[in-house]
C-alpha cells in the first residue's frame, strides 16, 4: 500500500514537472511573505513560518523537507498549482525584501491581534430553519436510499440464483423421466 502512494506521488511529480516556474498570481515560496504563503493549502501561519526559516528551495517539491509536510501535502500543493520558485528569486532587490518584511510584519499583526481578540458575538434576527429549508452539500446521496438500494440489489441477484438452481433442478429432473 506505503509503495502505491509513493509511485503515486512520484508519478504526480513527473506529470506536473519537477521545476515550477512562476507565473502570475503565483506565490514564489522563497520570496513570499507569511501572509502570501498562508493562501498555499496546507499552509498554516506556523508552517508559513517554518517554510521562511527553511528558505531557499530549488523546487516547489522541496517542501518536503519542512517540519509537517510530508508527500501528501506536498502533492496537493503542487496540485493546487499556487505554489512556485522563482529561478532568479535568490537575488531580491532591497525594495522586495522590505515590502516582504512589511507585509511579514501586518500578519504577525493581524495573528497577534486576532488571537488576543475575541469575535463579538452577533446580534440581529432570528432565522427560523425548517427541514425544507435546509440543504446539504449533496441533496442526491441519501444514506436510507443507499441501503435500500443495495438491499435489494442483493435481494434481486440472490432470487435470481434461486431462480437459477430451480430451473437446473427442474431441467435434470425432466431429463431423468426421459
Amino acid at each position: 500500500m506505503t509503495r502505491g502512494i509513493y509511485f503515486l506521488v512520484v508519478f504526480c511529480f513527473l506529470v506536473i514537472g519537477v521545476v515550477s516556474a512562476c507565473d502570475s498570481g503565483q506565490v514564489d515560496i522563497n520570496s513570499a511573505s507569511l501572509g502570501e504563503l498562508d493562501k498555499i493549502i496546507w499552509v498554516g501561519p506556523a508552517t508559513a513560518q517554518k517554510i521562511v526559516d527553511a528558505r531557499p528551495f530549488d523546487s516547489v517539491e522541496e517542501l518536503i523537507e519542512v517540519s509537517g509536510i510530508g508527500d501528501v501535502k506536498v502533492a496537493a500543493i503542487v496540485n493546487q498549482d499556487l505554489a512556485c520558485v522563482k529561478e532568479d528569486s535568490e537575488e531580491m532587490t532591497e525594495e522586495e525584501a522590505e515590502e516582504t518584511k512589511q507585509e511579514e510584519e501586518r500578519f504577525e499583526e493581524l495573528v497577534v491581534n486576532y488571537e488576543l481578540t475575541p469575535p463579538e458575538p452577533v446580534v440581529g434576527d432570528v432565522i427560523v430553519l425548517t427541514p425544507k429549508g435546509i440543504k446539504t452539500e449533496k441533496e442526491s446521496f441519501n444514506k436510507e436510499k443507499l441501503a435500500k438500494t443495495g438491499l435489494m440489489t442483493v435481494s434481486l441477484i440472490l432470487l435470481g440464483l434461486f431462480a437459477f438452481q430451480f430451473k437446473k433442478k427442474w431441467n435434470q429432473k425432466k431429463l431423468k423421466e426421459l
